[in-house]
């Protein structure tokens, strides 16, 4: 049997991140025993990881032998910090401690997340698997020469899958952050604003929600700042609630970049409404080939979102199955990484 250790996220404000991370551990339970190193951050009930028990070195002989492994897994969004440069003294004891490392941990392994690096960053050096779900990403990897590295979807996608239906009682959700990370900017509600009237006159009444807790004072000033009819939940979207909310949902615009993909498993049309340098979710829908659900914000967005309108029903059908074949793949790559799984 294959044995997961899964390193913890510590943001747990952050609903999309812990729920990527629960169906990475879903996931992976098809494939062996999964344990965490501290089970109280997970969504789900796990047993703690010890090395020196679960990783033991005769335990990982046992299991190599039988075509299994260990293997210490990052969970999305908690991993990948600049390490500093080690004095030629550290070095030593690194290289002893990376001795009993090798015996004693298991092979790392991270998936389904976007990085940038530059050629001299070794932090995935003693890596045995990378899969990012972009294709920047991938490259940024490739330029260090990590021959490891490859494509692997976003989690979100290995959500149980919803079709689109009629019967949504919800037009438009609204879920923006202010900060933009990746240009290190403010988004301005005074250009947010107008955007949100021109997907109202389309969609329908617009109704504001937040699923990370940094949004909630930027969501609420959006919301005192639309003339137009609206509602607004003032609690955030919980692991108990979010399926429903964007199961009642036709169309969900966000720059958050999970409130996107859980609006797409879920059936919803998801709108990226993307400022200036927006990498993230630029890089990954570009990648899903969803450049036409890319709104940027500014004076061309009505003639963008007209697209969309004109498109619907297409552009619907084209994330449904791209949700379907990102899961297949993932599924397929699980697979010959570890083998046939021993659970449905």
């Amino acid at each position: 049997m294959n044995h997961f250790a899964v390193r913890e996220n510590h943001r747990t404000d952050n609903l999309g991140d812990r729920l990527i991370t629960s169906n990475m551990v879903s996931t992976l339970a098809r494939y062996g025993q999964v344990r965490a190193w501290n089970p109280a951050l997970f969504l789900d009930r796990l047993e703690e990881y010890r090395p020196f028990v679960h990783s033991s070195r005769n335990k990982r002989i046992l299991a190599a032998l039988s075509g299994k492994g260990h293997y210490l897994i990052d969970a999305p969004g908690g991993f990948g910090e600049v390490q500093p440069a080690a004095t030629a003294a550290g070095k030593r004891g690194r290289q002893l401690t990376d001795s009993i490392k090798r015996l004693i941990l298991p092979r790392k392994i991270a998936l389904g997340f976007s990085i940038t690096i530059k050629p001299d960053d070794p932090r995935y050096d003693d890596y045995d698997c990378i899969g990012v779900r972009d294709h920047k990403s991938l490259a940024s990897l490739k330029s260090r020469h990590l021959g490891k590295a490859l494509y692997f979807p976003d989690w979100a996608f290995f959500s149980p899958l919803t079709a689109a239906s009629g019967e949504r009682t919800k037009g438009l959700a609204l879920s923006f952050r202010q900060y933009n990370p990746d240009h290190k900017s403010d988004l301005s509600a005074d250009e947010l604003t107008p955007v949100i009237e021109t997907l109202a006159q389309h969609f329908g009444r617009p109704a504001f929600f937040h699923q990370v807790d940094e949004d909630e004072a930027f969501v609420a000033s959006l919301s005192a700042g639309l003339s137009l009819p609206h509602d607004r939940s003032s609690r955030p979207l919980g692991p108990d609630s979010y399926e429903e909310f964007y199961r009642n949902t036709r169309v969900v615009a966000s720059n958050r970049l999970h409130c996107l993909l859980f609006a797409a498993v879920n059936g919803a049309l998801p709108i990226a409404l993307v400022s200036e340098g927006h990498a993230k979710i630029t890089s990954l829908f570009e990648t899903l080939k969803w450049t036409d659900l890319i709104v940027p914000v500014g004076p061309d967005s009505a003639s963008s979102i007209a697209k969309i309108v004109a498109r619907r029903e297409e552009l619907a059908g084209m994330v449904a199955r791209t949700c379907n074949e990102q899961r297949s793949l993932g599924e397929s790559i699980l697979t010959s990484k570890f083998g046939t799984p021993i659970r449905p």
